[in-house]
């Protein structure tokens, strides 16, 4: 996995390393390589550091998509819910749980989760109505 950064990957600082890494992982889940995209937020985590240098939420989330997306969908709600325990206000993962739950065919659960994200959402909006983009 690291090799692909050149034989010069020692020199890099960490925070570029992390950061290559996370995008390297969301390229691979577009073109639906979700397995090595898992690798790559997995790298990302086990390398950052206390206190964390990546956007550790982030990469949570985007792993949690990529397993929900090959039906690995307990891992993938413990991901959501590492994201929810970094940035609870993050409304967006919220409704990603709430899917996976529906996937899963729980829909009692999917629902608590829509609902906390429709909360959230309204309550974030109300606050930022300048940001039309995240609507």
């Amino acid at each position: 996995m690291l090799d692909d950064l050149g034989s010069d990957k020692h020199s890099y600082p960490l925070e570029f390393l992390l950061e290559a890494l996370t995008v390297k992982g969301i390229s691979l889940l577009c073109i639906k390589k979700q397995e090595e995209a898992i690798e790559c937020f997995d790298w990302a985590l086990k390398m950052d550091v206390d206190p964390p240098v990546a956007n550790t939420a982030e990469i949570f989330f985007f792993k949690g998509s990529a397993l929900s997306q090959i039906e690995r969908y307990d891992e993938s709600i413990e991901c959501f819910d590492k994201v929810i325990e970094i940035e609870p206000q993050r409304w967006h993962t919220w409704e990603m749980k709430g899917i996976v739950y529906g996937m899963k065919g729980n829909l009692e659960e999917e629902e608590k989760c829509r609902s906390k994200s429709n909360e959230m959402k309204k309550v974030w909006f109300e606050k930022n109505p300048e940001k039309p983009s995240d609507r």
